[in-house]
């Protein structure tokens, strides 16, 4: 929504209790939350932080599930 404040790359950092660093990875890598270009500024939507850490919610370490993206969570298990 228009009225949420954005956060900024290490506002979004401490809300996922990740690194800058890692937020930055995974924007190139992929992986990570959604995130937008406003001109070199990146911001977060909270919204789009909370869908992508309820995307991952697990019951158990040994739950298979599918992420957003059509990868397993896990690999190599059998």
């Amino acid at each position: 929504m228009l009225g949420d404040a954005m956060l900024r790359t290490p506002q979004a950092a401490e809300h996922l209790g990740v690194s800058t660093a890692t937020l930055c990875k995974w924007r190139v890598f992929g992986g990570g939350p959604r995130y937008k270009k406003l001109g070199r500024t990146v911001v977060y939507d909270p919204i789009d932080l909370r869908d992508w850490l309820d995307a991952r919610s697990r019951g158990s370490t040994s739950e298979l599930g599918d992420l957003p993206d059509g990868k397993s969570s896990t690999k190599g298990v059998r």
